[in-house]
């Protein structure tokens, strides 16, 4: 995706289209955000990866930072290694206390990074009210090809499509 996000939002943006909104016509664009299908579990993940770190986010707060209107404080942030074990049958415990804990302490935002087993790695978000539940988040996989791809090429390689539908689950 991170190869043909670029591409699509852009021939996308390129199309400017009118609609009606409360009886007037407004010029506007489309916007691409592609966000995948949530396909994987953290228990099911951590069978074979490793949680690395957890990184918090909260509002700033200092009152130093002021200093005439000439800076404004944004988020405070926390980055907490992981040194203990923490594996698929224990995780959900682990993680629900300590959000449960931060969350009193002002922190709102918590991101998850983990080490997948195909030498990969994925930041996934805990949302709001999700701690305590299963973690879905979506797991790419990487392509291999046969033949050598152009970067930027107007042609369709059948290879590239039969690879995106098998792929999808198409036939």
């Amino acid at each position: 995706m991170s190869a043909v996000r670029h591409i699509i939002g852009q021939a996308l943006y390129d199309y400017e289209y009118e609609f009606e909104r409360n009886k007037k016509t407004i010029k506007t664009r489309t916007v691409f955000k592609p966000e995948g299908i949530k396909s994987e579990t953290m228990t099911n993940a951590l069978k074979t990866g490793q949680l690395n770190g957890i990184t918090l986010l909260r509002p700033a707060k200092p009152d130093f930072v002021d200093a005439d209107g000439l800076f404004q404080p944004i988020n405070e942030v926390m980055r907490i290694r992981i040194t203990g074990e923490i594996n698929s049958n224990n995780w959900s415990g682990i993680l629900s206390n300590l959000v449960n804990k931060a969350r009193k302490q002002g922190w709102e935002e918590f991101n998850v990074d983990i080490g997948l087993d195909d030498d990969r790695k994925r930041t996934v978000k805990i949302e709001k009210d999700q701690e305590a539940k299963e973690i879905l988040f979506i797991r790419s996989e990487q392509a291999s090809f046969k033949s050598e791809l152009q970067n930027c090429s107007v042609e369709i390689v059948e290879e590239v499509v039969n690879k995106a539908l098998s792929t999808l689950h198409i036939d």
